[in-house]
């Protein structure tokens, strides 16, 4: 894998600022998983890989069946510009050819403690092609669902979920975008994208990315909002 948006000399900057005392969490609270499976568990053994995130944290990694030639791949780059924080993921799996079954999952859990009232914005992209199989792409964020899934059998042009779709044909454009943003009170939240299936008889590879991006609430929002009597909107910025 080879898909980090970021150049060298920017992911260096993003490490180095995310120690500062402005962020809306402490960095050290940032758990989660990341998990690549391969293969064909009907006729042999997956392959599984699982590693550690953490923040800050620049990963790329992919993983390929010595069995079937499946394949899965994640990158992703967690880093911080002033009290922005910024989670990106890059995913990739491997579709079938011929008459074998490919199987490639890539499985994202990710825990953020936010310290104070912030902002946030989720950005899913997705183009899943209509005619790849039985696959599926899932990132659910503070119960915002952003999903995508492909039935080759479908009466429909076999395209779901919640991503915006087209007249069929053409079912899907070039590049699938989900966008929602809105505010974040202080506490504990899971990310979780779940991207692959089980492909047969098409060759290429899938590609999905999410970017969620946490900001802190003003002070001066805050303190204009209290200023108006609004403080029951609880839109104070708080720290825990």
């Amino acid at each position: 894998m080879s898909r980090i948006t970021l150049t060298a000399s920017t992911a260096v900057a993003l490490i180095s600022a995310s120690t500062a005392s402005g962020l809306p969490f402490d960095p050290t609270s940032i758990s989660g998983t990341a998990v690549l499976r391969v293969g064909n568990a009907s006729f042999a053994p997956e392959t599984v890989q699982s590693t550690a995130i953490v923040f800050p944290q620049v990963f790329s990694d992919a993983l390929t069946s010595s069995y079937t030639g499946a394949s899965a791949g994640l990158d992703y780059t967690l880093g911080s510009s002033g009290e922005m924080a910024v989670f990106e993921f890059y995913a990739r799996d491997h579709l079938g050819e011929g008459s074998r079954d490919f199987e490639g999952f890539v499985e994202v859990d990710l825990t953020i403690t936010t310290d104070i009232d912030t902002f946030f914005s989720l950005t899913a992209v997705n183009p899943l092609s209509p005619d790849a199989g039985v696959g599926s792409f899932v990132a659910v964020f503070n119960g915002i669902v952003a999903s995508k899934f492909a039935n080759r059998n479908s009466l429909f042009g076999g395209i779901g979920g919640t991503f915006p779709v087209g007249l069929c044909p053409p079912c899907n454009p070039p590049s699938d975008v989900f966008f929602r943003e809105g505010l974040l009170p202080a506490g504990t939240y899971q990310l979780t994208i779940d991207e692959g299936g089980f492909y047969r008889g098409i060759s290429g590879t899938n590609d999905s990315s999410v970017v969620l991006t946490l900001e802190p609430v003003p002070e001066v929002t805050t303190a204009l909002l209290g200023l108006m009597g609004l403080s029951s909107l609880a839109l104070w910025r708080r720290r825990g």
